[in-house]
């Protein structure tokens, strides 16, 4: 009985022996599969892939991780990490049996927090000129830092798309940059002091007398222009002269223009200056009319009309006849005294044989008031005339 326990019992020591000398069976990987096979992130997230290998009980089921882009994303132990905007390819490995995930990272959006003007208000512009205002888009590295501008009234400056503005016209307007992401703004004030665009003046064309003078007043527009200073000058500074308060002196008969300008902007006054007037007073002892007085410039070669008088003026009680000579005969002139209508030649000269007085002369230059108190016209100038009824007289006026 002994024998028979003894002898199963070896028996089973062999078997076990037999059993312990034999290889263990190798289960290969026959598939690896990862989820998801596609994954969006954006540039910072991570994601997390799932490896499976198939069979279940195969024998070596490790799994290496890969990348086919290390600067777009990376992978550690089916974690990725997305590093910037880009496609890489993760790659799972087991067993020689492989399976990807296409990973796609967009760049990461910085969102616009506000944006600033490097200046915030132009003042003293001037019609025409142009400044270009610089924004800056916070923060720095915003992903969308698109801007538009504007302007609150283009009638009094523009800007175009680079934030260069232009003043057009006198007056206020602001200059707005909105950003295309979170439509943010910041803005300018631009004030205009448009230049003088239009003098006037109060009077188009004067005529005036030697050694008179008159006022000019000029108007400059727009109203509001930034500087209205103006300045006067002439053409021609021996006929008249201009102060620079406007008022021009009369010099010499002629014509000269007065300009006045301010800025670029300028009117103009045409200015006729006459000779002063002469008058002839004549006192008429005769009584004879009607009267004339002829009179003639020295190369005269044409006859000549008398002159008929055009006033009267009372003097110490005695009233004289007054003669106006015409601007034409200005200068050397030579005249006579006629009570009857025709004329005789240039040349005559009449008689002055002695005689009873028969008129009384006072020539006067310019408009010179006579004093009745002291008036003689014995010594101011006054001749008569004796003979035939002629008195004739040369003169310069």
């Amino acid at each position: 009985m002994s024998t028979k326990i003894g002898f199963r019992l070896l028996a089973a020591v062999l078997l076990l022996a037999a059993a312990c000398d034999k290889a263990p069976e190798v289960i290969p990987v026959a598939s690896v599969s990862v989820r998801p096979d596609a994954l969006s992130l954006t540039e910072g997230e991570t994601g997390k892939l799932t490896a499976t290998v198939s069979p279940e009980n195969a024998t070596d089921k490790t799994v290496t991780w890969s990348t086919s882009d290390a600067t777009v994303a990376t992978v550690s132990g089916g974690t990725v990490t997305a590093v910037k905007a880009g496609l890489a390819v993760i790659t799972a490995e087991s067993g020689g049996k492989k399976a990807t995930c296409t990973v796609t990272v967009s760049p990461k959006v910085y969102s616009v927090t506000g944006v600033t003007l490097d200046i915030n208000k132009l003042e003293d512009l001037l019609d025409g000129e142009e400044r270009t205002l610089k924004a800056t888009v916070l923060p720095e590295n915003a992903t969308d830092k698109r801007v538009t501008w504007a302007s609150s009234d283009d009638k009094v400056s523009t800007v175009d798309q680079n934030g260069k503005v232009t003043a057009v016209y006198t007056g206020t307007a602001t200059i707005t940059v909105t950003t295309a992401d979170g439509g943010k703004q910041a803005s300018c004030t631009v004030t205009v002091k448009g230049r003088p665009r239009e003098v006037r003046l109060d009077k188009p064309t004067l005529d005036i007398t030697e050694g008179e003078t008159a006022a000019l007043s000029a108007t400059v527009l727009p109203e509001n222009a930034y500087d209205k200073t103006v300045t006067w000058g002439t053409s021609d500074a021996a006929v008249a002269t201009v102060a620079p308060d406007g008022t021009v002196t009369a010099v010499a008969a002629g014509t000269a223009t007065i300009t006045a300008t301010a800025g670029t902007a300028s009117a103009q006054c045409a200015v006729t200056v006459h000779h002063k007037r002469i008058v002839i007073y004549i006192f008429n002892k005769s009584g004879y009319t009607p009267l004339y007085l002829y009179a003639w410039t020295q190369d005269a070669t044409l006859d000549w009309p008398g002159i008929t008088p055009d006033g009267t003026e009372e003097i110490q009680g005695v009233t004289y006849l007054t003669f106006t000579l015409p601007e034409t005969l200005y200068g050397d002139v030579s005249f006579f005294i006629h009570d009857m209508a025709d004329l005789h030649t240039p040349d005559y000269k009449p008689e002055t044989a002695a005689g009873p007085p028969y008129y009384c002369l006072l020539r006067s230059t310019g408009l010179v008031a006579i004093d009745p108190a002291t008036f003689d016209p014995t010594t101011s100038g006054g001749t008569e005339g004796y003979g035939n009824g002629n008195e004739y007289g040369e003169g310069s006026f």
